[in-house]
């Protein structure tokens, strides 16, 4: 019978609410929910409770608005693919807020699918000022005109000093497709707070220029969870953002997002962050962002950091700092060749040391991230960036250099393990006015094929300042004054390191410090040739192999304890049981007669003396005791 809805009472049985089903070949969807809702029974609480059922339709015809105001009413359909649904309103499909407001948790929308008629002010789902709803299996799209949403998150109505919220919602199974946004946040009275929600598979497709999520002014997303998967264009025009903070104010709130974010998405983006000035945007937990192939820049003008740890490292998740604040665990950025290639970095972020920056190379440009900048130079600083670089193509097994720049009285370089070569990644540096001006740091990829890099800053000294950019094929600004992949291109600096010496000795100015090594066999200096600074300090390879260092009449200042790599290179310890000697074993002979000097390990003193012969050092006390003792071997001369 066309147009009769069917009711199944269950009241009686173990407490549920009425059932009510529509039937299949009703003139107008909305009409007929609307019909059902009027006969639902209400509690004690004036709320209403029922379930309203979809049928199995393809394309049932919904021209009426339908209004829920009752956390006891649910709507179920037969499914996202069965029930579908053409949405032809010039405003809200479905309506659904808590009136009066309520805590108590609200109820399922779950199995059906709206097509808009991508007319202006056109919107899927509007809800808000509701808490503990579940949202499972919908599938929204084509509401893409002026104001169109699929879902919109709304706190619209103000309830005297309590105020509306929209909190612990759970979202699952959720396909939004072409809407202007996909889902907006928005506050127009009443409480600012979007906090507590999981949205835990959010299967989006922005189309050109859209927005996947749109927080307003003022609306406050915090303590959530987001898990998302991020279809955009794959051609033509790109989609806006996957997170858009809009300016503005209400009641003094501002547009704010801190939440754990799982993003893996794809296609041509404008932005990932696109954050108005005044906004505020934590990711907070073990965030991970990834992109398919590069990943795409972001504008940050509001305040930014990543959040992590416990909650000790954030009294206030809204007093940003725009800095990364380090606890563990740290964030997760997926290095490209994990999850199928891609650069990593954050336009308009502040990096932290530790934090990887990936280059991915696919094609016939050289591509280049800004990582850090070291200031203009000056004598009274100590501007200096420690860091590490890994790379190759991507069917070659990997390699990594370490290196160390530096801008205190003019650019310097240094190596901290091998000394780079000329390779497929690396770092460039390049200085944007004349010597002694500021130098931007990057990582780089040469052209010509598939080559990744990553680049770790392990320390960052005096005013180095680092910086996240989007990767660019865009030769930088500036004059090239260090690039590790061509060593040709090295220029003379201070700090003196070489490969191997091919002259018999090295002189270097007092000033200064150096090094000299061998990437493979450490020191090649000539036999019997040593390596001194201005005739004073210095090493030398004397004839039977052993390394000499030699110091001015100033001496020498250790910053540190003085070790031995084993024992018994120069000192060890032996014990005495009831006795009057004990004795241990040196590494290796002295050729003279060394030094001994032994002493009692303890808090009682006894008198003691020490004798060298070969290799055994002898311990000798003048009384009987079961101490332990140490003796230092010095030579005299060896």
């Amino acid at each position: 019978m066309a147009g009769i809805a069917f009711v199944c009472t269950a009241a009686s049985v173990m407490g549920q609410s009425d059932v009510y089903e529509v039937p299949a070949d009703v003139p107008d969807f909305g009409k007929a929910i609307n019909t059902l809702l009027s006969a639902c029974p209400t509690d004690s609480s004036g709320y209403q409770q029922c379930e309203i059922r979809l049928p199995s339709v393809n394309g049932g015809n919904w021209a009426t608005t339908v209004t829920i105001t009752s956390p006891g009413v649910s709507i179920v359909g037969q499914g996202s693919y069965a029930s579908v649904f053409n949405c032809t309103v010039a405003g809200d499909c479905l309506r659904v807020y808590t009136s009066p407001f309520t805590t108590q948790q609200a109820g399922i929308f779950k199995g059906f699918q709206l097509l808009g008629s991508n007319l202006p002010n056109g919107v899927g789902i509007h809800a808000g000022e509701i808490e503990g709803a579940r949202w499972e299996d919908l599938d929204i799209q084509n509401f893409a005109g002026a104001n169109g949403y699929c879902l919109w998150l709304d706190n619209a109505h103000a309830n005297g000093t309590t105020g509306t919220w929209t909190e612990r919602d759970l979202f699952e199974g959720v396909h939004l497709q072409n809407c202007t946004d996909l889902v907006h946040f928005s506050l127009e009275l009443g409480n600012a707070s979007f906090g507590y929600n999981r949205f835990l598979d959010m299967r989006l497709n922005p189309g050109a220029g859209q927005l996947a999520f749109d927080i307003g002014p003022a609306a406050t997303l915090y303590s959530s969870t987001i898990r998302a998967t991020v279809n955009a264009p794959q051609s033509g025009s790109s989609a806006a953002a996957v997170f858009s903070l809009d300016s503005g104010t209400v009641g003094g709130n501002v547009a704010s997002l801190e939440a754990e974010l799982h993003i893996f998405g794809e296609g041509l983006l404008q932005n990932f962050f696109s954050t108005a000035a005044g906004t505020n945007l934590g990711i907070a937990g073990d965030s991970s962002l990834n992109w398919l192939g590069p990943f795409p820049q972001s504008t940050v003008a509001g305040t930014s950091q990543w959040i992590y740890g416990g909650a000790e490292y954030v009294a206030n998740p809204f007093v940003m700092d725009n800095q990364f604040l380090q606890s563990l665990p740290r964030p997760t950025f997926y290095a490209p060749v994990i999850l199928g290639g891609g650069d990593t970095s954050g336009a308009g972020f502040t990096q932290q040391e530790g934090s990887p920056v990936s280059l991915f190379n696919t094609g016939t440009n050289a591509r280049w991230i800004e990582i850090a900048t070291l200031p203009a130079s000056s004598s009274s600083t100590f501007d200096v960036l420690d860091v590490r670089v890994c790379g190759g193509s991507v069917t070659a097994q990997k390699g990594c250099q370490e290196i160390q720049l530096s801008n205190r009285g003019g650019f310097t370089w240094n190596y901290m393990n091998t000394m780079p070569t000329s390779g497929l990644y690396g770092i460039q540096a390049y200085q944007t006015g004349g010597a002694g001006s500021s130098v931007n740091v990057y990582l780089y990829t040469v052209p010509g094929g598939y080559y990744e890099a990553t680049a770790t800053v392990l320390e960052a000294i005096g005013g180095a300042n680092l910086i996240y950019t989007g990767a660019t094929a865009t030769t930088p600004a500036g004059t090239l004054i260090f690039d590790s992949t061509n060593t040709g291109s090295y220029p003379a600096n201070a700090t003196m390191s070489v490969g191997s010496l091919a002259t018999n000795s090295v002189t270097l100015p007092a000033i200064g410090t150096w090094s000299v090594a061998d990437p493979n066999n450490g020191m090649s200096a000539t036999n019997g040739h040593p390596v001194s600074v201005n005739g004073y300090n210095g090493v030398n390879l004397e004839s039977l192999g052993n390394l000499q260092a030699f110091f001015g009449n100033g001496g020498e200042a250790l910053y540190g304890h003085l070790n031995q790599d084993a024992s018994g290179r120069f000192a060890g310890t032996c014990a005495m049981s009831s006795g009057t000697s004990c004795t241990f074993t040196l590494k290796a002979a002295f050729i003279g007669t060394p030094i001994c000097v032994a002493t009692v390990q303890g808090i009682t003193p006894i008198a003691g003396a020490c004798t060298v012969a070969g290799t055994t050092v002898t311990v000798t006390a003048a009384t009987s005791n079961s101490s332990t003792w140490g003796a230092m071997v010095i030579g005299n001369p060896n």
